[in-house]
Protein backbone atom coordinates (compact mmCIF):
# COMPACT_ATOMS: atom_id res chain seq x y z
CA UNK A 1 0.00 0.00 0.00
CA UNK A 2 0.83 3.42 -1.00
CA UNK A 3 2.09 5.92 1.48
CA UNK A 4 -0.73 8.19 0.23
CA UNK A 5 -3.55 4.98 0.26
CA UNK A 6 -2.23 4.43 3.56
CA UNK A 7 -3.23 8.30 4.95
CA UNK A 8 -6.49 7.99 3.18
CA UNK A 9 -6.70 4.72 5.19
CA UNK A 10 -6.05 6.22 8.36
CA UNK A 11 -8.22 9.52 7.68
CA UNK A 12 -10.99 7.68 6.46
CA UNK A 13 -10.83 5.36 10.14
CA UNK A 14 -10.98 8.44 12.00
CA UNK A 15 -13.78 10.25 10.00
CA UNK A 16 -15.64 6.54 10.34
CA UNK A 17 -15.08 6.78 14.32
CA UNK A 18 -16.15 10.57 14.81
CA UNK A 19 -19.62 9.94 15.79
CA UNK A 20 -18.30 10.03 19.53
CA UNK A 21 -19.52 6.29 20.97
CA UNK A 22 -16.16 4.95 20.90
CA UNK A 23 -12.57 6.22 21.35
CA UNK A 24 -9.97 4.47 19.34
CA UNK A 25 -6.59 4.36 20.36
CA UNK A 26 -3.25 4.55 18.21
CA UNK A 27 -3.11 0.77 18.85
CA UNK A 28 -7.07 0.31 17.23
CA UNK A 29 -6.17 2.69 14.18
CA UNK A 30 -3.38 0.50 13.77
CA UNK A 31 -5.30 -2.52 14.27
CA UNK A 32 -8.05 -1.43 12.16
CA UNK A 33 -5.65 -0.14 9.03
CA UNK A 34 -2.78 -2.72 9.03
CA UNK A 35 -0.28 0.09 9.49
CA UNK A 36 2.53 -0.13 12.73
CA UNK A 37 1.80 1.41 15.93
CA UNK A 38 4.73 3.59 15.26
CA UNK A 39 3.57 4.50 11.60
CA UNK A 40 0.65 5.51 13.02
CA UNK A 41 1.75 7.68 15.61
CA UNK A 42 3.88 8.77 12.63
CA UNK A 43 1.16 10.15 10.64
CA UNK A 44 -1.05 11.29 12.92
CA UNK A 45 1.66 13.99 14.44
CA UNK A 46 1.84 14.75 10.47
CA UNK A 47 -2.00 15.05 10.12
CA UNK A 48 -1.58 17.76 13.60
CA UNK A 49 0.41 19.74 11.46
CA UNK A 50 -0.98 19.84 8.31
CA UNK A 51 -3.78 20.87 10.35
CA UNK A 52 -6.27 17.73 9.36
CA UNK A 53 -7.32 16.37 12.86
CA UNK A 54 -7.19 17.71 16.39
CA UNK A 55 -7.25 16.47 19.55
CA UNK A 56 -9.88 16.52 21.74
CA UNK A 57 -8.90 15.50 25.48
CA UNK A 58 -12.05 14.19 26.98
CA UNK A 59 -10.62 12.32 30.32
CA UNK A 60 -7.46 11.29 32.24
CA UNK A 61 -5.89 9.37 29.12
CA UNK A 62 -8.79 9.31 26.73
CA UNK A 63 -7.98 11.42 23.82
CA UNK A 64 -10.24 11.74 20.61
CA UNK A 65 -8.86 12.31 17.49
CA UNK A 66 -11.22 14.72 15.08
CA UNK A 67 -10.80 15.06 11.50
CA UNK A 68 -10.89 19.02 10.68
CA UNK A 69 -12.68 20.90 7.69
CA UNK A 70 -9.21 20.92 6.34
CA UNK A 71 -8.60 17.31 6.83
CA UNK A 72 -12.45 16.27 5.50
CA UNK A 73 -11.24 18.22 2.43
CA UNK A 74 -8.07 15.78 1.90
CA UNK A 75 -10.22 12.77 2.24
CA UNK A 76 -12.93 13.97 -0.35
CA UNK A 77 -9.83 14.90 -2.95
CA UNK A 78 -8.07 11.68 -2.08
CA UNK A 79 -11.15 9.91 -2.34
CA UNK A 80 -12.26 11.42 -5.97
CA UNK A 81 -8.39 10.83 -7.20
CA UNK A 82 -8.72 6.81 -6.03
CA UNK A 83 -12.11 6.83 -7.78
CA UNK A 84 -10.82 8.25 -10.68
CA UNK A 85 -8.10 6.10 -10.72
CA UNK A 86 -10.22 2.56 -10.27
CA UNK A 87 -12.32 4.13 -13.14
CA UNK A 88 -9.97 4.03 -15.41
CA UNK A 89 -7.96 0.93 -15.00
CA UNK A 90 -11.29 -0.69 -14.75
CA UNK A 91 -11.84 0.62 -18.42
CA UNK A 92 -8.35 -0.64 -19.30
CA UNK A 93 -8.74 -3.96 -18.16
CA UNK A 94 -12.74 -4.21 -19.10
CA UNK A 95 -11.01 -3.81 -23.02
CA UNK A 96 -8.49 -6.38 -22.19
CA UNK A 97 -10.75 -8.96 -20.65
CA UNK A 98 -13.22 -8.29 -23.85
CA UNK A 99 -10.11 -8.87 -25.94
CA UNK A 100 -9.03 -11.91 -25.27
CA UNK A 101 -12.67 -13.12 -25.07
CA UNK A 102 -13.73 -12.03 -28.66
CA UNK A 103 -10.43 -14.24 -28.99
CA UNK A 104 -11.12 -16.71 -27.48
CA UNK A 105 -14.56 -17.07 -29.27
CA UNK A 106 -12.88 -16.75 -32.55
CA UNK A 107 -10.69 -20.18 -31.62
CA UNK A 108 -13.81 -21.86 -31.02
CA UNK A 109 -14.16 -21.69 -27.12
CA UNK A 110 -17.59 -22.30 -25.76
CA UNK A 111 -17.38 -21.29 -22.29
CA UNK A 112 -14.73 -18.98 -19.95
CA UNK A 113 -14.57 -20.07 -15.70
CA UNK A 114 -12.94 -17.41 -13.77
CA UNK A 115 -11.49 -18.89 -10.89
CA UNK A 116 -10.54 -15.59 -8.81
CA UNK A 117 -11.13 -12.66 -7.40
CA UNK A 118 -15.32 -12.25 -7.06
CA UNK A 119 -14.49 -8.14 -8.28
CA UNK A 120 -14.35 -8.86 -11.64
CA UNK A 121 -16.70 -11.33 -12.46
CA UNK A 122 -18.86 -8.84 -13.74
CA UNK A 123 -16.10 -7.94 -16.41
CA UNK A 124 -16.05 -11.21 -17.84
CA UNK A 125 -19.68 -12.18 -17.44
CA UNK A 126 -20.40 -9.12 -19.78
CA UNK A 127 -17.02 -9.74 -22.33
CA UNK A 128 -18.89 -13.23 -22.02
CA UNK A 129 -22.14 -12.27 -22.62
CA UNK A 130 -21.23 -9.92 -25.52
CA UNK A 131 -18.96 -12.53 -27.19
CA UNK A 132 -21.80 -15.16 -27.15
CA UNK A 133 -20.12 -17.44 -24.69
CA UNK A 134 -20.67 -18.90 -20.95
CA UNK A 135 -19.30 -17.71 -18.16
CA UNK A 136 -18.82 -19.79 -15.16
CA UNK A 137 -17.21 -18.34 -12.18
CA UNK A 138 -15.62 -20.49 -9.26
CA UNK A 139 -17.64 -23.86 -10.14
CA UNK A 140 -17.54 -26.74 -7.78
CA UNK A 141 -15.05 -29.49 -7.92
CA UNK A 142 -17.48 -32.04 -9.19
CA UNK A 143 -18.51 -28.80 -12.11
CA UNK A 144 -14.91 -28.20 -12.99
CA UNK A 145 -14.56 -32.33 -13.50
CA UNK A 146 -17.60 -31.64 -16.24
CA UNK A 147 -16.49 -28.77 -17.78
CA UNK A 148 -13.21 -30.44 -18.24
CA UNK A 149 -14.93 -33.32 -19.87
CA UNK A 150 -16.17 -31.13 -22.40
CA UNK A 151 -13.84 -29.22 -23.93
CA UNK A 152 -14.03 -25.98 -25.86
CA UNK A 153 -13.41 -24.61 -21.46
CA UNK A 154 -11.06 -21.75 -21.29
CA UNK A 155 -10.27 -21.52 -17.29
CA UNK A 156 -8.85 -18.32 -16.25
CA UNK A 157 -7.23 -18.42 -12.79
CA UNK A 158 -5.98 -15.89 -10.55
CA UNK A 159 -2.88 -18.10 -9.34
CA UNK A 160 -0.81 -21.45 -10.92
CA UNK A 161 -2.41 -23.13 -7.54
CA UNK A 162 -5.84 -22.05 -8.05
CA UNK A 163 -6.49 -24.77 -10.59
CA UNK A 164 -3.82 -27.21 -8.83
CA UNK A 165 -4.88 -26.86 -5.56
CA UNK A 166 -5.20 -30.87 -4.28
CA UNK A 167 -7.56 -30.20 -1.56
CA UNK A 168 -10.36 -28.81 -3.89
CA UNK A 169 -10.70 -32.59 -5.39
CA UNK A 170 -10.08 -35.89 -3.96
CA UNK A 171 -8.03 -37.65 -6.00
CA UNK A 172 -4.40 -37.15 -7.80
CA UNK A 173 -6.30 -38.49 -11.14
CA UNK A 174 -8.71 -34.98 -10.94
CA UNK A 175 -5.80 -32.82 -10.24
CA UNK A 176 -3.97 -34.45 -12.95
CA UNK A 177 -7.12 -33.40 -15.35
CA UNK A 178 -7.18 -30.28 -14.41
CA UNK A 179 -3.39 -29.52 -14.79
CA UNK A 180 -4.04 -30.29 -18.51
CA UNK A 181 -7.19 -28.21 -19.00
CA UNK A 182 -6.27 -24.90 -21.48
CA UNK A 183 -6.19 -22.16 -18.52
CA UNK A 184 -4.57 -18.78 -18.44
CA UNK A 185 -3.03 -16.88 -15.82
CA UNK A 186 -5.49 -13.56 -14.67
CA UNK A 187 -2.68 -11.63 -14.95
CA UNK A 188 -1.97 -12.55 -18.91
CA UNK A 189 -5.37 -11.55 -19.59
CA UNK A 190 -5.41 -8.00 -18.23
CA UNK A 191 -2.26 -7.62 -19.51
CA UNK A 192 -3.60 -9.37 -23.45
CA UNK A 193 -3.89 -6.75 -26.81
Amino acid sequence: MSTKDSELNLLETIYLTQDGSKFPTQRDFAGATGLSLGMVNAMLRRFMDRGWITLRHLSGKKIQYVLTHEGMEEVVQRSVSYFKRTVNNTSMYQKHIESYVRHLAELGYERVVLIGPEEINFLFRYACMQAGLEFLFDPAPKQREWLLAQGRTMFVVANNLAMNDKASYPDDKSTLQVQQADQARLSEVLLYS
